[in-house]
């Protein structure tokens, strides 16, 4: 679905104003003034809207608020772009520190991955343990399928794509078995692998080994096989990612039951659909694809 995008109300039709991610007709924000410009404008025009502010004028035309949106469009979608480049370029430093250390033969390093999205001649997989998202192709540019079971020969194999039952199945041409199925929230193993380039930051690049079945290969990053799901460990004796996660949860919840966070705060404020008087020059929020 595509992003929610800031508009001015007096340029298109009412029926535009609706927010189908939050399944609501009308839908603004304006309740972070000291860092989103687009709340500074919806709050001057509230302001000029009220009858106890008269002497306050928001002289601006319906164009000139329009150009204002597009303009925050721009930006917000350069500042995720920017944030979505940081997230990608630091995972695969990280990861590259990993192969550099890598003592096997083999300097991928095989992580634990859930399928949240399968499609034609590939798989869209999340490392729950590093929040990150990618790619692992299962067909080659060339039609030919890249990944094989064990003991199978990968150029007898096609794929098969069921859309409506989000299913990807490795199909033997030859006998016309399915010898593997891929599903959504799947837990497979996956390769790590960080391409480098002289000209371009480092990139991840994820695989599937013939064994992604096989979870017990997912490793610690000291060479230690798992007990169960991935805990990585940046050195010897370093706390993993599992305690720092326990710890965090458990003193968040301590704390939680005092005060709320600034983030549950703020989640609570999100879900507020304050509507406005200002239908000819209004900032709005035209979320019909987020």
């Amino acid at each position: 679905m595509s992003a929610a995008e800031y508009f001015c109300t007096g340029t298109c039709d009412r029926s535009n104003f609706m927010h189908y991610g939050l399944g609501v007709d009308m839908y603004t924000h304006f309740t972070s003034p000291i860092r989103r410009y687009a709340d500074v404008v919806v709050h001057r025009e509230l302001v000029a809207s009220l009858a106890s502010h008269s002497d306050f004028v928001f002289e601006s035309t319906t164009g000139a608020v329009q150009d204002i949106t597009t303009h925050l469009n721009e930006r917000n979608a350069c500042a995720k772009q920017a944030q979505r480049r940081s997230s990608e370029l630091h995972h695969a430093l990280f990861f590259l520190q990993q192969q550099q250390l890598a003592t096997e033969a083999s300097s991928l390093v095989a992580v634990e991955a859930v399928v949240f999205e399968v499609r034609a001649n590939a798989l869209i997989v999340f490392l729950p343990s590093f929040s990150f998202r990618g790619t692992t192709y299962l067909q080659h540019r060339d039609g030919s399928v890249c990944f094989a079971p064990p003991g199978v020969d990968a150029a007898a194999l096609t794929l098969q794509h069921d859309r409506d039952a989000h299913k990807l199945s490795v199909v033997n041409r030859l006998s016309g078995s399915i010898v593997a199925t891929f599903g959504l929230m799947q837990k497979l193993a996956v390769d790590v692998a960080v391409r480098t380039s002289r000209s371009h930051y480092p990139r991840i690049r994820l695989q599937l080994s013939s064994s992604c079945f096989d979870l017990q290969q997912v490793v610690h990053f000291d060479g230690k096989k798992p007990q169960a799901g991935l805990t990585f460990r940046t050195g010897s004796g370093a706390p993993s990612l599992e305690d720092a996660t326990s710890s965090s949860s458990s003193s968040s919840s301590s704390s939680s039951s005092s005060s709320p966070s600034s983030s549950s705060l703020y989640a609570m404020i999100q879900k507020a659909t304050p509507p406005s008087a200002l239908f000819g020059r209004s900032v709005y929020i035209n979320g019909r694809g987020s």
